[in-house]
């Protein structure tokens, strides 16, 4: 029976980037060189929550978060010059997690209002404003 690897989630914050990098390696997991006329690398994501943006070799990408996730697959693939053979790989999976607080969210209600409306990152001058356009409702 073949042994499997263990993997552990990669954990990503929302608001971070992570840069994510190929190396061919052989048949036996040593690295080795890019074979000659072979394709640059096409990046793809098992998810929308994480963009990929591909170096110039295609040999590194940076991952930025568009949402939160779990269990997210970037992969790479290459084909050879021979046009039939393909490279690919990829990563452990990916969590996309909230970052730290860096603010409030506030919810007011009235009692004919009993759904919170949430008030995300207002600078004093918008919160003084909705105050009065509350007060004066």
């Amino acid at each position: 029976m073949a042994k499997r690897k263990a993997t552990v989630d990669f954990t990503l914050l929302d608001n971070g980037t992570a840069t994510a990098t190929l190396t061919p390696v052989d048949a036996a997991g040593n690295p080795t060189t890019m074979p000659a006329g072979a394709t640059l690398p096409a990046w793809t994501s098992s998810s929308p929550g994480i963009a990929i943006t591909a170096a110039a070799d295609g040999m590194s990408a940076t991952l930025t978060p568009t949402g939160l996730g779990t269990g997210i697959i970037i992969s790479a693939s290459s084909t050879l010059s021979d046009g039939v053979t393909t490279l690919t790989g990829s990563g452990n999976p990916i969590d996309v997690v909230a970052g730290s607080a860096s603010a409030f969210a506030i919810a007011e209600q009235d009692g004919t209002n009993p759904t919170p409306t949430p008030t995300p990152n207002l600078t004093p001058a918008q919160q003084a404003s909705r105050r009065e356009t509350l007060n004066r409702g």
